[in-house]
């Protein structure tokens, strides 16, 4: 096979809405949509002594205020370059144009009128339909759309839907983008593509391919990736338990100090491989006892499927899952040992995922 690898832009985007309230307080919010910035520096306000300017706020809101970004104000070039020291860099943050505004908006600063329009038919594998055509009030439909086109975007916690398909009756009937996302775009699905797991399982086993959710964890796995001296209890973890988030493993992803949270894993370098590195992350707790949300545990799963298929995990996506439902541009995030990570972050155009 020969092929041209095509990345990803690695983007990141700043938004800073700023409004002066009724006592003259410069309230201030940060939005990151390709991560979770805005969420974690909660900015409350913008305070000013001439042309200093620092922004306010409190992490994940809560705790003391603090200062998290400073800046002199650039008449020159009308740029406030806030340098974020705990992060170790400067983003100069200018006046948004139209086409910022396209994106920080539902549909730009004022929308016109929604009209219904049926989705295409395309060679996507798709029926295409009308709402009238699988009962569904077409009125209600365009109220709802006119409610998410006009959204206000007041705060961090706004909400902020990229896009809404609807499917009835094996019929895509609505398709309408947001925030500047297209039918064209892909789009990053965060921990929802965990569910993509669980779907490769399943047409794995569908295949044929020999094991099932009560096998045993240690046996379906590559021995070379076992501890020299595991925890007795890692021989009691079942394959439903990676997919139920209940296996036992000492990781919370909710918990920065979790020997397995999502962070620890991919930010250590001691070990390349994730799979290895999960297995020797301690228990907390036996198996199927209680779920804990960790990003470690589908991925996990992953070394079950390539030991089991012999099959590098992208092939076996495309072959077993993607092909099968004319799904032919994505894109899979891969750890640094080079096979896909079934913690989540794969992206799809959304008539595509719409079909998961």
């Amino acid at each position: 096979w020969r092929g041209e690898a095509a990345p990803l832009d690695d983007a990141m985007t700043m938004f800073l809405r700023v409004r002066t309230d009724a006592g003259g307080i410069a309230r201030a919010y940060l939005r990151n949509p390709e991560r979770n910035l805005g969420a974690l520096l909660q900015i409350d306000r913008i305070e000013r002594r001439g042309d200093h300017l620092a922004l306010i706020g409190r992490f994940r809101g809560r705790g003391q205020e603090q200062v998290f970004a400073e800046a002199e104000y650039d008449h020159n070039n009308d740029l406030i370059p806030f340098h974020f020291a705990q992060f170790g860099v400067t983003m100069d943050f200018a006046r948004a144009s139209p086409e910022d505004e396209r994106f920080f908006y539902p549909r730009g600063v004022a929308p016109s009128a929604y009209v219904y329009t049926a989705p295409p038919a395309l060679d996507d594998g798709w029926h295409a339909g009308s709402l009238e055509e699988v009962g569904i009030d077409r009125a209600r439909i365009a109220a709802f759309i006119e409610q998410l086109a006009r959204e206000p975007q007041d705060g961090v916690e706004t909400p902020q839907v990229h896009a809404l398909l609807i499917a009835r009756h094996g019929r895509l009937v609505l398709e309408e983008y947001f925030h500047g996302f297209s039918r064209e775009s892909v789009h990053d699905t965060r921990s929802a593509a965990k569910s993509m797991t669980a779907i490769l399982v399943g047409a794995s086993m569908r295949a044929g391919v020999p094991f099932t959710e009560q096998d045993s964890l240690i046996d379906s796995v590559d021995p070379a990736l076992l501890p020299a001296n595991p925890d007795a209890r890692l021989a009691s973890i079942r394959l439903e338990h990676l997919l139920t988030m209940s296996p036992g493993f000492d990781c919370d992803d909710s918990n920065g100090d979790s020997p397995g949270a999502e962070d620890a894993m991919q930010e250590q370098r001691r070990e390349p491989n994730w799979w290895r590195f999960a297995l020797a992350v301690p228990m907390a707790r036996d198996p199927g006892v209680q779920a804990v949300y960790c990003s470690m545990n589908p991925n996990l799963m992953g070394a079950v499927l390539s030991h089991e298929t012999g099959r590098w995990l992208p092939d076996l996506f495309a072959e077993r899952v993607a092909t099968p439902l004319q799904i032919n541009h994505y894109f899979l995030n891969l750890t640094p040992t080079n096979d896909w990570y079934l913690g989540g972050g794969a992206q799809f155009r959304l008539r595509d995922f719409m079909k998961m």
